[in-house]
């Protein structure tokens, strides 16, 4: 009959055994300096610009995209609800990726319907730029506007 082989649960890796020791040193050698959290904060800083540690950049997420079945019926209820102004504005956020304040900023007058651009007054950084308006949008604001 074969050995069963006996569970190690304070067995860790070489890595982790390496490190466990350091840490274990380190706090002997806190606790006999007595040092308190600030002086412990110092020194570790300290010793990474001596060992030229740095922080690793943190990886930038994308955003997700809904998916287009989502986004249609989104897009339906909101139109079942009858509010035009509402599904302008949404359309507008959705379609165009302009900020809300930015939105809310934008008038009659902004819109140039013949060319599908719409004119954003002190947006980001208090610049102006001019954004396309999507032609989904066009019936909605057409019939908004008479």
């Amino acid at each position: 009959m074969p050995k069963q082989a006996r569970k190690r649960t304070h067995f860790l890796s070489a890595n982790k055994k390496t490190k466990s020791g350091i840490v274990s040193k380190m706090v002997r050698l806190a606790r006999k300096e007595r040092l308190n959290y600030d002086d412990f904060l110092y020194v570790c800083q300290h010793v990474r610009k001596k060992l030229g540690l740095r922080r690793p950049k943190r990886q930038q997420k994308l955003p997700q995209l809904l998916p287009a079945t989502v986004l249609t019926r989104f897009f339906q209820v909101i139109e079942e609800c009858g509010d035009v102004q509402h599904e302008i504005m949404l359309k507008l956020l959705f379609y165009t990726a302009i900020r809300v304040s930015e939105l809310v900023r934008i008038e009659t007058t902004d819109v140039d319907l013949d060319h599908c651009k719409i004119f954003i007054d002190r947006g980001k950084g208090q610049m102006c730029c001019n954004t396309f308006l999507p032609l989904c949008c066009l019936p909605t604001y057409v019939a908004l506007d008479s």
